[in-house]
């Protein structure tokens, strides 16, 4: 029996359309051409994003950028004049609150290889609008609270959008996919286009 590496061809599994009496090398070719991952969104047509079942991401892209702008706004000026802050810890605190920017990459992993009841995206998007939603009402219903706590209310709610954000852009880029070569990136440029200018 032909061996490769020190594994009998007899012990390595073919795809089934690659023909077992093929040469060595032939059914080496034919395996390799095979695709490792059958994926049919390439195939597809992309969808209408600006339909009523769609256009919930473009939303979600709105909800994003009044979100971001509000969290990077506000804190500055309640450290300042309602905590009564220095202004040198008033700034460490606006940085503080957008470290989770910096770890973007960990909530795309997350999304990717943590699926919750065999969803990859929804799920995450709706569960860092759910925590978002619950450090808003915290801070709606404390009548005051302390700078420390406040920069860490906000910190958590910015990571719960961004939680959500990652998993709606993996789903973009999973529908830009199946663009046409021409007009391929349309549909992330604008829901970023959306978002930039709500966070004016």
């Amino acid at each position: 029996t032909t061996s490769v590496s020190g594994y009998r061809l007899a012990d390595v599994s073919l795809p089934a359309d690659v023909s077992p009496h093929a040469s060595l090398e032939q059914q080496v070719k034919e395996t390799l051409a095979v695709p490792l991952i059958h994926s049919p969104t390439r195939r597809d047509k992309p969808p209408n994003m600006w339909s009523l079942v769609y256009a919930a991401l473009y939303c979600h892209y709105a909800c994003v950028g009044i979100v971001n702008g509000m969290l990077s706004q506000t804190l500055l000026p309640y450290c300042l004049y309602v905590a009564g802050g220095a202004p040198n810890t008033c700034a460490t605190a606006s940085t503080y609150v957008n470290l989770p920017w910096g770890f973007k990459i960990a909530y795309g992993l997350l999304s990717d290889c943590v699926p919750i009841r065999g969803l990859h995206r929804k799920p995450y998007i709706c569960i860092g609008w759910g925590l978002l939603w619950a450090g808003a009402l915290l801070l709606a219903l404390v009548p005051t609270i302390s700078l420390p706590l406040a920069s860490t209310v906000f910190l958590l709610m910015t990571v719960a959008y961004l939680l959500a954000d990652c998993a709606a852009d993996a789903l973009l880029v999973e529908y830009s996919a199946r663009e046409a070569a021409s007009c391929r990136g349309s549909i992330l440029s604008t829901a970023y286009l959306i978002r930039f200018s709500f966070n004016v």
